[in-house]
C-alpha cells in the first residue's frame, strides 16, 4: 500500500484541486480519513485476551498523559534553555554548540547501532557438535587446539537458521500468503482469521467506502469519509505503482512491500515540498481529539455493521466487531508510532564560518535571537506569566553580556575557528556513520530513510523506480522459494521466482517512473468512460485481463493519478468500485477467492 505520507498528499491534493467538495473540512479527520483502513492494522486483532488489550489500552492512555507532561516541560525547559546556551556559545567562540550537536550525534547513532544489531539478530538452535565427539572431551585423539575455532571445541554447535530472516515481518501478510512454518494461508471461504486491515482492503472496499459517506452527520466524521474515499483511490491508482515496483504482490511479498513503500513515502514527501518525513510529525496531523476519534469510531462501527456480516465476518476479536475503546486505542498506538517515527531526525552538520562576515553573521544570529521584545502580557496560569516573565529578564541579562563582552566573544570566535573546522570533520564523519545504519535499518523495514539519506545513497533512488510491466507476462511473480536466503526481500522477484499462471498485467505504467506517478497530472485517466465501468463491473477474472490488455493497446492510463481518481468518485463521475485495493492479482483485480489459476469474483 502506499504509506501514510502519500495518502495524506493524495486527499490534500485533491482537496486544494476541488475545494467544493470538501466543504468545512476539519483537516485532521480528513487526514485520518486518508490513512483509513490502515489504522486498523494498529488494533493487533490476533491479541485476543481482553485483559492484554485493556492493559495495553490503560498503557497507551499512560504514555498519552506522558507525552502532554513531557511537552509542557519541554516548552518551559526551553525557555530557559535556549539563552543559556546561546551565551555558551558566544563565550566559547561556538565550540559548546558544536560539541554539544556531535555529541548528540554520536549518541544517536550508537541507539541507531543497537537497532541494527536487534534487526540482523538471527533465531539459531543447538546440536550435537561431531567434531567434539572424534576428539573428545579430554583430547585423547586429537588435541581440541586443532580446532581454530574457539566456538567449535564445545559439546553443542550454535547453528544460525538458514531460514530465519525477516523477523518479525513474516508473520505478516496477506490471508493467502504462503510462506512455510511463518505463515499458513488461510482456509479459502473461512473469515475467522482474517484482520480488519485485510477486510478493509479486499472485500467490499468501496461499499464500505460509500456506507461511510451515506452514515457521516458531522463535520468531522463527513471529513474523515471523504478522507476515506480517497485512501480508496489512492490504493487502487499506487498499488499497482507498488507492485511494479516490488515485482509481485504483497500476498507473496509482504516484506519487500514494506520496505520499498517506505523509502516512495520519504521521496514524494520531499519531492512535494514537504521536507524530511522523518521530520513530518505525522501524528499531529492525524491525532483527534477523544470527543473527535470516539465520534469516528462510531461512524466506522456502524459502516462495519451494515457492510461486513456472516459469513465474511472475521472472529478473532471479542465481539468479532471491534468496539470504540478498541478503534479509540488504534488510533492512539499508530500516532504513538507515527510521533515515534516521524519526529525528528540528525541532519548532516553545517560547517563553521570560514571567513569574517560569516563570523559576524553568526554572531548577529545570536545577538537577535536574545532581544527580550515586549514585556509579556499576563495570559494563560500564573505560573506560564511568571515563567515568561523570567524568559524575558533572562534574555536582557544575556543580551547585556553579549554586548559588554563582545570584543573577548570575536577574539574567542577567531581563535576557535581551527578546532570548530576539526570537530565538524568529526561530526560529518559520524553523521554519514548515522545516515548508512538508518539507510539500512530502513531496508530491513525497521523505519523511515531520510530525505538526506537520497543524497548521501543514490542508488535509492533507483529503488524507488518502478518500469513498465506492459508486456503483461511478467505479473505476478510467485513467492520466493524457501528456505529464504539472507535478506531476500531486497532481491528482485524475477531473479528467482517464477510468474503465477495467468500471468496478469500489474500496472498501465509505461517507460520508467517514479512514486510521482501516483500524483502526475499526466498521468491521465481512461478518457471512455464505458471502458473503466467495464473494468470496474467485470464478471470474471478473464474480462479483467481482456480489458487490461485493450487499455495496454492503447496506450490508457487506466484510473489515472491518485488525485483525480478521487474527485471523480467524490463527484460521482464514477462509481465507486468494490475492487481488491492490493492490485493483487492485477491491475483492475476485483475480490477474489479461489485456487490460482480458477480464482472467482465475489
Amino acid at each position: 500500500m502506499p504509506k501514510f505520507g502519500s495518502h495524506i498528499l493524495f486527499a490534500e491534493q485533491a482537496m486544494a484541486k476541488r475545494p467544493d467538495l470538501f466543504p468545512d473540512t476539519h483537516g485532521n479527520a480528513l487526514r485520518l480519513g486518508a490513512v483509513g483502513p490502515d489504522m486498523t492494522l494498529f488494533l493487533l486483532d490476533p491479541v485476543t485476551n481482553p485483559i492484554v488489550r485493556k492493559g495495553l489500552r490503560q498503557a497507551l492512555s499512560i504514555l498519552q498523559t506522558l507525552r502532554t507532561i513531557k511537552k509542557e516541560l519541554h516548552s518551559l525547559v526551553a525557555v530557559f534553555d535556549g539563552p543559556v546556551d546561546d551565551l555558551a556559545d558566544w563565550i566559547t567562540g561556538g565550540l559548546s554548540t558544536d560539541l554539544k550537536s556531535t555529541l548528540n550525534t554520536t549518541i544517536e547513532t550508537l541507539i541507531e547501532t543497537l537497532k541494527l544489531g536487534a534487526a540482523v539478530g538471527l533465531g539459531s538452535v543447538n546440536v550435537q557438535n561431531p567434531l567434539f565427539n572424534f576428539v573428545g572431551s579430554d583430547g585423547k585423539f586429537m588435541s581440541l587446539a586443532f580446532i581454530a575455532e574457539l566456538k567449535n571445541r564445545g559439546p553443542t554447535l550454535l547453528v544460525e537458521s538458514a531460514d530465519n530472516f525477516g523477523f518479525p515481518f513474516r508473520y505478516f501478510g496477506h490471508p493467502q500468503t504462503d510462506d512455510g512454518a511463518w505463515k499458513q494461508p488461510e482456509p479459502i471461504g473461512d473469515y475467522s482469521k482474517w484482520w480488519w486491515m485485510d477486510m478493509l482492503h479486499y472485500r467490499r472496499t468501496g461499499q464500505f467506502a460509500r456506507e461511510l459517506l451515506l452514515q457521516a452527520t458531522d463535520s468531522v466524521q463527513r471529513s474523515y469519509a471523504r478522507g476515506y474515499m480517497s485512501h480508496v483511490a489512492g490504493d487502487i491508482c499506487g498499488h499497482p505503482f507498488v507492485n511494479s515496483l516490488v515485482g509481485g504482490p504483497f500476498r507473496n511479498h509482504a516484506y519487500r512491500h514494506i520496505v520499498l513503500e517506505s523509502l516512495a513515502d520519504t521521496w514524494l514527501w520531499n519531492q512535494q515540498g514537504r521536507g524530511d518525513i522523518l521530520d513530518a510529525r505525522l501524528d499531529s496531523q492525524v491525532r483527534l481529539s477523544r470527543e473527535e476519534i470516539e465520534s469516528v469510531s462510531q461512524l466506522i462501527l456502524g459502516a462495519m455493521k451494515s457492510v461486513y456480516q456472516d459469513p465474511e465476518l472475521p472472529s478473532q476479536l471479542p465481539n468479532r466487531y471491534p468496539d470504540v475503546e478498541d478503534l479509540v486505542g488504534a488510533h492512539d498506538l499508530m500516532t504513538w508510532y507515527l510521533e515515534l517515527s516521524t519526529g525528528g531526525s540528525i541532519k548532516r552538520p553545517s560547517p563553521p564560518p570560514g571567513n569574517i562576515p560569516d563570523v559576524v553573521r553568526e554572531m548577529q544570529a545570536l545577538v537577535s535571537r536574545n532581544q527580550p521584545g515586549k514585556f509579556p502580557k499576563p495570559t494563560g496560569t500564573g505560573l506560564e506569566f511568571i515563567i515568561a516573565v523570567l524568559g524575558w529578564l533572562l534574555k536582557g541579562v544575556v543580551l547585556l553580556a553579549m554586548i559588554l563582552t563582545l570584543p573577548l566573544a570575536l577574539m574567542a570566535r577567531m581563535a576557535a575557528a581551527a578546532p570548530r573546522w576539526l570537530l565538524y570533520f568529526i561530526h560529518l564523519a559520524i553523521y554519514m556513520i548515522h545516515s548508512g545504519i538508518r539507510t539500512l535499518l530502513a531496508l530491513m523495514g525497521w523505519g523511515y530513510a531520510g530525505a538526506e539519506d537520497f543524497e548521501n545513497f543514490g542508488f535509492l533512488e533507483d529503488w524507488i523506480t518502478a518500469s513498465s510491466e506492459a508486456d503483461g507476462n511478467t505479473y505476478p511473480r510467485e513467492t520466493m522459494p524457501l528456505p529464504k536466503p539472507p535478506f531476500y526481500w531486497l532481491i528482485p522477484p524475477n531473479l528467482m521466482a517464477n510468474v503465477e499462471q495467468p500471468p496478469t498485467l500489474a500496472s498501465p505504467i509505461q517507460g520508467q517512473v517514479t512514486p510521482f506517478w501516483m500524483l502526475d497530472p499526466a498521468n491521465k485517466m481512461e478518457p471512455d468512460p464505458a471502458v473503466l465501468d467495464a473494468l470496474i463491473r467485470a464478471a470474471d477474472p478473464a474480462a479483467t485481463v481482456r480489458i487490461e490488455q485493450q487499455l495496454v493497446a492503447s496506450g490508457s492510463g487506466g484510473f489515472g493519478n491518485a488525485v483525480d481518481f478521487t474527485i471523480a468518485l467524490l463527484d460521482g463521475s464514477l462509481p465507486v468500485p468494490d475492487l481488491d485495493l492490493d492490485g493483487d492479482r492485477g491491475f483492475g483485480y476485483r475480490p477474489w477467492e479461489g485456487p490460482l489459476g480458477a480464482e472467482r469474483y465475489l
